[in-house]
């Protein structure tokens, strides 16, 4: 059984439970395991990536704004081409941006940060401005303005769900952390719509909805629920990034690399690399071997100080 079809088992299973137990189901998010109830929550990076791949090779149609509009990744090429003839210059808009961002046959599928810089405020801003600056140009013009938008639209999405930091940069709210005062609720809100009303379209003509649209409107919904459920119990904020799958593939990593040859360990081996790097401080130890960012975070989980450092009588 996939991963998909597990989850939409449960859901299913979830669905017969309430219905037996006269349970108004959509008191639920997920589903229920054990009597537990699951929040589930795709990796916003991996879904990111996978719309990237999917504009590769379709167009995209999407309501934002109460506007329907087309991105077309033709013309974030065409920008680059565009912002590349400035090199010589040394007056490029985004010099971040490369061979390997925007050329089908060169990208990096796997990294993420080739994903959301494309995907960015800066990439969308310097295209609206191009467009409006030159609205009959052959290579953005006008008709560029969907691709300008839906980068603009993915950037905040990818912003909303990946904030790591209490403080608000500037013109940058959504990466910061949710609270009672934030805007986080009601992006989501409006993004889940964006979402909803989304379609690709292949050079064919033919109109499909990838499964990470779908996975977005599941992983906002979730992550509104769980915002919910969290400040029912005095929660002042939310950092969505520790939500994310970063941290999970680091550990994973670093048990990889205790492992040496052993790429099966049984659930002994398993526990024991599990103690090594508790007492260890497994947050102070790298892994090479993961496509994820480092987990930066103070861990709860490092017992060394605690089972080596002396205590004063004062600190009684």
């Amino acid at each position: 059984m996939t991963n998909i079809a597990a989850i939409n088992f449960l859901m299913k299973d979830t669905h017969q439970h309430s219905l037996r137990e006269n349970i108004d189901n959509s008191r639920y998010e997920g589903y229920l395991i054990n009597g537990h109830q699951i929040i589930h929550i795709y990796d916003p990076p991996h879904l990111i990536k996978s719309i990237r791949n999917n504009l590769l090779t379709k167009n995209v149609n999407f309501t934002w704004k109460n506007k329907r509009q087309t991105a077309k990744w033709d013309y974030l090429i065409n920008l680059y081409e565009i912002d590349k003839t400035y090199e010589n210059l040394e007056m490029r808009c985004l010099p971040k941006i490369t061979e390997a961002h925007v050329y089908k046959e060169k990208i990096k599928k796997m990294k993420v940060s080739y994903a959301s810089q494309i995907f960015s405020h800066k990439v969308a801003s310097t295209m609206r401005l191009m467009c409006d600056m030159a609205p009959d140009n052959k290579q953005l013009g006008q008709k560029a303005i969907g691709t300008a938008d839906f980068c603009l639209f993915m950037d905040k999405v990818f912003d909303s769900v990946n904030a790591n930091s209490f403080r608000q940069s500037h013109g940058k709210h959504l990466r910061s952390a949710v609270t009672s005062n934030s805007k986080h609720v009601s992006f989501w809100n409006e993004a889940i719509n964006v979402f909803r009303s989304m379609e690709f379209i292949d050079s064919n003509g033919k109109i499909t909805k990838p499964p990470c649209v779908k996975f977005w409107i599941v992983t906002l919904k979730g992550m509104k629920y769980l915002w919910q459920k969290l400040s029912k119990n005095n929660f002042k904020f939310l950092l969505t990034r520790n939500i994310n799958q970063d941290p999970l593939e680091c550990l994973f990593g670093q048990f990889r690399q205790l492992s040496g040859r052993n790429i099966n360990p049984d659930c002994y081996h398993f526990l024991n690399s599990f103690k090594t790097l508790l007492l260890n401080n497994f947050s102070s130890i790298t892994s090479n071997q993961t496509n994820c960012q480092q987990n930066k975070m103070d861990t709860l989980s490092n017992l060394k100080s605690f089972l080596t450092d002396t205590i004063n009588d004062e600190e009684i």
